[in-house]
């Protein structure tokens, strides 16, 4: 994974997302916004350029939407699957690959 953020006075910050985006990068990926948060600035993340994504990386793009973060070109396959998530974020499953994981690779990567 790689990352760019651009940030402007004033204006929210862009975070760029590149290639994977796994659960090893989701602690430096929920800092970046926490700093901005906490700036008082808004985030939004670019996952136009996202190659592979596991379930608990989904899993956090899910919850972070709308409260922590805004989600902009975002390849469509990915998008569906975090409505599922959203959609099915009462029931509590175990970490498991889903119809999405083999779908996304084969599409994006």
């Amino acid at each position: 994974m790689k990352i760019r953020s651009t940030f402007v006075s004033q204006a929210p910050v862009r975070v760029d997302v590149f290639g994977s985006l796994a659960r090893a990068q989701l602690s430096y990926l929920d800092e970046m916004v926490a700093m901005a948060l906490d700036s008082g600035v808004l985030v939004g993340l670019d996952l136009g350029s996202v190659t592979d994504v596991d379930v608990a990386a989904v899993r956090y793009l899910a919850r972070g939407e709308g409260s922590r973060f805004r989600i902009r070109a975002c390849p469509r396959i990915l998008r569906n699957w975090i409505q599922c998530e959203k959609g099915s974020a009462l029931v509590n499953r175990a970490e498991a690959t889903t119809p999405f994981t083999a779908a996304f690779t084969a599409r994006i990567g």
